[in-house]
């Protein structure tokens, strides 16, 4: 995944990943970014959530 990431020319980019049943990760959705956000959670519960990574 390093290496899709850096061919991006973008600040800001989403990469959905799977992990394959021998360990590995695919590629599933390359995105702009634009649709990330923290849902309805509280930035508390966003910032809990991203310490827990």
């Amino acid at each position: 995944m390093e290496e899709i990431a850096q061919r991006i020319k973008s600040p800001f980019f989403s990469i959905d990943t799977v992990s394959s049943d021998a360990g590995q990760l695919r590629l599933i959705e390359l995105g702009d970014g634009q649709v990330s956000d923290r849902k309805k959670w509280t930035a508390k519960q966003f910032a809990s959530m991203l310490r827990g990574l």
